[in-house]
């Protein structure tokens, strides 16, 4: 077994899963196992991811929050563990998971310029129609993901926590750019939300950058909740209201889900 497994003991057989062969910080083994996890056991990841995850693997914040938000507790460095007589191989689910949640990207925002606050307001419900008049827990949260060159949205993604509770848009971003381009997220480039990142996605964004220390984030709303307090950005000083004045592209009109 290779460094950086991770698994859990679930009942009468060992759930695991292995990291990418590129060893990109988004597709580690935790990563691997809790994505997986969710697609393996619809339904029922909860119950299996409740259990604790072990890795091999040295500590790492992107793994910690991860855990954190989508599951539930993790040791790092553990020893490797003796052979197991049911071992359930999660990691094709995982890349199953990434391939499904890249056919559902917002392609159509890819190329357009920079939004301004209203525009980018606009893409939000044009992607997932207006909000309901009761929010439920079972709808993904609506926040969309860019990252903007040059005054471009050269990727994008969507928010998708209601099939994997750690699809957040930032999350995707970072998976489907690196499936697609195979580098990371370029220096110079800035990522711009619709809502505050928590700390998975702060950690994910940071980890993932050519140059980390470089990076900026701007979100266009706050987020009050827990897991968005004292993320790695906030504690570096990298993230920014979205109040710059771009021309935004054309407004969408197809109906929500589809560009």
């Amino acid at each position: 077994m290779e460094r950086g497994l991770a698994w859990i003991e679930h009942r009468d057989q060992r759930v695991l899963a292995y990291p990418a062969l590129h060893g990109h910080p988004a597709f580690s083994a935790p990563v691997q196992l809790v994505q997986g996890a969710y697609h393996r056991f619809v339904g029922a990841a909860h119950l299996v991811l409740r259990q604790r995850i072990f890795t091999t693997s040295a500590h790492r914040l992107v793994d910690a929050e991860t855990v954190r938000l989508g599951a539930s507790k993790i040791t790092f460095d553990a020893p490797v563990p003796a052979p197991a007589d049911a071992v359930v191989d999660v990691t094709p689910d995982a890349r199953r998971a990434q391939a499904l949640a890249d056919d559902a990207l917002p392609r159509g925002l890819i190329g357009r310029p920079a939004p301004t606050p209203d525009a980018l307001r606009g893409w939000v419900d044009a992607h997932y129609g207006r909000p309901p008049a009761v929010p439920s827990p079972h709808q993904p949260r609506r926040v969309l993901a860019l990252l903007v060159e040059r005054g471009r949205v050269t990727w994008a993604a969507a928010n998708d926590n209601g099939t994997c509770k750690i699809h957040h848009a930032e999350v995707l971003l970072v998976q489907s750019h690196w499936r697609a381009h195979r580098r990371p997220l370029p220096a110079g480039a800035e990522v711009w939300v619709s809502r505050r990142c928590c700390r998975m996605c702060a950690a994910v964004l940071f980890a993932s950058a050519a140059v980390p220390a470089a990076l900026v984030v701007r979100y266009l709303e706050d987020d009050p909740g827990r897991y968005a307090q004292n993320t790695v950005l906030q504690a570096r000083g990298q993230e920014r209201g979205l109040t710059v004045d771009a021309t935004p592209g054309p407004a969408p009109r197809s109906r929500p889900g589809r560009w």
